[in-house]
């Protein structure tokens, strides 16, 4: 038995933490379809019979198995549970299946998560063997449709990596030309450099046939070679003929056929020859392999934790570009469209022609030779509620254009999130009375004349003599008209402004005030990507944590071999 490196020790203990990281590991992974001999292959190596069997897809599951030495008692360790081993194995065997029930289900589904077995033997070379589930075309019972993709999806996940040494499972009783084990494989692997053939079932051959050719690398050849070998039968599994008399019973068949010549034959060379390979990839990758750990530990870390609170500030900072000219968009936020406080525009550029229809008819009712404030009372409401409508439209028109801009807040990263918060300004926007006291302004401005203003004075002055007395050359029509168009000008202006001031009062307040209570008060918590977010952060810390431990497995071993 060769010596084992203490470095296959560490990468096992660092594959038991990163193994969900897609860090480029050594080891051996066994590819090959259904009922190819694929699960006696993987028991011939581990000598042990702990693998569920039977037909439909046993395997629906990676199985990754580090083989690790031991001085005394045998035993597997699956999901830090500790079974010693014994001549019967179906407590393992039942093990094994449960987990797959509950990572894949009881349909016969499929799935990458790995289960991982840890198992110390007396007499083992230590490697890390990964089982696939067996390549299959039709699906049974409540499988999906697509379950042959599915299964070469995940077959191409795990043999994938470089470091990854390839068994490529065939069954010598079928044409080489239609292996769906080296199909798969040299997509991987285009000049098949790691991948080596293992032809199954020799002993099942056609009399008069062989597979001679094959072996000695003449048909289809690899750069690594094929190994033949005999499976455990059904009879001897029966029978409980343990590994060592069928080993036996394997070298005895070889010996006694055309094999008998050739070296690449039986388990105990694929054993020999998967275990020195293994050691050669171990020892490539070893010098590297903490500088890789501190590069994905770094890909992993380099996004900074975001909270809720930062989500609410970031949005807050990027809301308030709506009432200024600051290029504020940040990594979370944007906000690209005009300043809201320019659509107030819209307001200075109001215009009213004004209705005077009434006004003939009015005076031809009115004896008075003086002008009655009456008269002049009944125009101008007359026009200010014609105004009042027409302001009022502008108002809701303006809020519309306020909520569009608020929709114009967007996130790549947190859509759902920044819905949510924009949601709840125009919540808050929608709760705003302006148009009461937009009313409330106009009704006062319509019901009260008064001649405090200097402008309204001067009118006075000028079109009357400073009496409501009608003069000659000027009709009472007339002057109403004049006298009205003056006021109105005035105090159409004066709410207006009053209009522009108290929106922009509103936004400001909003912004400096209200916002943050407002969107605190938003659910942004059963925001799906907000959730998805946090699952990924506690599996992004988890990950972190795996590499860490990694590291100190890498550091524990230099500080004990190179003082």
């Amino acid at each position: 038995m060769k010596t084992n490196s203490k470095e296959i020790n560490v990468i096992q203990q660092i594959h038991n933490h990163v193994h969900n990281l897609k860090i480029d590991l050594p080891s051996i992974t066994v590819v090959g379809p259904q009922s190819s001999g694929k699960s006696s292959v993987l028991e011939s190596l581990i000598n042990k019979d702990i693998l569920p069997r039977g037909t439909n897809l046993v395997t629906r599951c990676p199985l990754i198995i580090h083989l690790k030495k031991c001085p005394d008692e045998e035993y597997v360790e699956i999901k830090n549970e500790k079974i010693i081993l014994k001549n019967s194995n179906k407590n393992i065997r039942k093990k094994i299946l449960k987990l797959m029930d509950e990572i894949c289900g009881t349909d016969k589904e499929i799935t990458s998560d790995p289960i991982i077995i840890n198992m110390w033997l007396k007499d083992t070379l230590e490697f890390t063997i990964i089982d696939l589930p067996g390549i299959t075309k039709v699906a049974i019972g409540k499988q999906s449709a697509d379950i042959e993709i599915k299964i070469l999806d995940m077959v191409r996940e795990y043999i994938t990596p470089k470091n990854t040494i390839l068994l490529a499972i065939v069954n010598s009783n079928v044409d080489i030309s239609n292996s769906e084990a080296l199909k798969i494989c040299k997509e991987v692997d285009p000049e098949l450099k790691r991948t080596i053939g293992v032809l199954t079932k020799i002993d099942l051959m056609d009399k008069g046939t062989n597979c001679i050719d094959i072996l000695e690398n003449k048909v289809l050849p690899l750069r690594l070679g094929y190994v033949g070998v005999i499976n455990r039968s059904q009879e001897d599994i029966a029978n409980g003929i343990n590994f060592l008399s069928w080993k036996k019973k394997e070298k005895d068949f070889f010996d006694k056929s055309a094999y008998a010549n050739l070296k690449n034959i039986g388990s105990q060379f694929l054993l020999d020859e998967i275990f020195s390979l293994y050691q050669t990839k171990v020892k490539e990758i070893f010098p590297n392999l903490i500088e890789e750990l501190k590069i994905k530990l770094r890909s992993i870390q380099g996004e900074s934790f975001i909270d809720t609170y930062i989500l609410r500030y970031k949005y807050h900072t990027v809301l308030s570009k709506l009432i200024t000219n600051n290029d504020i968009n940040n990594d979370l936020f944007a906000y690209n469209d005009s300043n809201i406080i320019l659509d107030l525009k819209n307001f200075k550029n109001f215009k009213l022609t004004y209705d005077f229809s009434l006004v003939k008819t009015m005076v031809s009712k009115d004896l008075s030779i003086f002008i009655n404030d009456n008269l002049l009372i009944s125009i101008i409401k007359h026009n200010m509620n014609i105004a009042k409508k027409r302001i009022l439209e502008l108002q809701n028109q303006y809020k519309k254009i306020l909520n569009h801009k608020i929709q114009q807040i967007v996130s790549n990263k947190f859509p759902d999130v920044c819905k949510a918060f924009n949601d709840s300004i125009m919540k808050e926007i929608d709760s705003w009375d302006v148009e009461k006291k937009i009313l409330e302004y106009i009704d006062v401005m319509s019901n009260v004349i008064g001649d405090t203003d200097i402008i309204f004075k001067n009118a006075i002055t000028t079109n009357f003599l400073g009496t409501h007395l009608c003069i000659p050359g000027g009709s009472k029509e007339d002057i109403l008209k004049n006298f009205s168009t003056i006021y109105l000008d005035k105090q159409i202006c004066n709410i207006i402004e009053y209009v522009i001031k108290l929106n922009f009062f509103n936004i400001s307040e909003l912004i400096e005030k209200r916002a943050m209570i407002c969107i605190s008060k938003a659910n942004i918590e059963e925001c799906k990507d907000l959730i998805n977010y946090m699952r990924n952060i506690a599996n992004r810390t988890k990950d972190s944590n795996d590499i860490l431990k990694a590291l100190n497995v890498l550091k524990e071993y230099e500080k004990n071999n190179f003082k």
